[in-house]
């Protein structure tokens, strides 16, 4: 109680909590490569530099319908 009068939103990751009043799903949809061999990006070397996420909210303290966001 004292976390929702403060505005707090706790997250659950890779589990279900029975009751909770939203859903966030998201998966990786896909990511970009930096570096790499003379600064070309190559598959297996470099680092990721940015990650996409496709993400999806719904419930009741959502204030809309099921939405989706992200590519």
């Amino acid at each position: 109680a004292r976390a929702r009068q403060r505005g707090c939103t706790l997250l659950v990751t890779d589990g279900d909590w029975q009751g909770a009043s939203a859903r966030l799903h998201a998966h990786v949809s896909g990511y970009e490569i930096a570096g790499g061999r003379d600064g070309v990006p190559t598959p297996g070397c470099g680092r990721i530099s940015r990650v996409r996420l496709a993400m999806r909210a719904r419930g009741r303290s959502v204030g809309r319908p099921a939405r989706a966001a992200g590519g």
